[in-house]
């Protein structure tokens, strides 16, 4: 999902965050990464936002994802918006 060519997972850290339930099938889901340099030193962070919103049979979900890189300094130096549309394998 964060690996994309854009993004290389050699410059991400594992994320850390936290879920929350806001009432019926609505979930929110932030999570934050740390970003480094192709030279290994720290470049900032990148946070990956969603809302999350189950099927009725709970099978399914979609998120309207937002993801933010920043800087050093905690500027926000990109912005991504994403749909995300998942299903239970079975």
């Amino acid at each position: 999902m964060l690996s994309t060519p854009a993004v290389s997972p050699a410059l991400l850290s594992t994320g850390h965050g936290l879920w929350e339930h806001a009432g019926g099938r609505h979930f929110i889901n932030t999570i934050v990464l740390f970003r480094f340099n192709p030279d290994g030193t720290y470049a900032g962070t990148f946070t990956l936002a969603r809302n999350i919103e189950l099927g009725e049979n709970s099978d399914e979900f979609t998120s309207t994802d937002t993801a933010e890189a920043s800087d050093l300094n905690g500027n926000v130096i990109e912005t991504r918006c994403a749909t995300t549309v998942g299903r239970r394998l079975e």
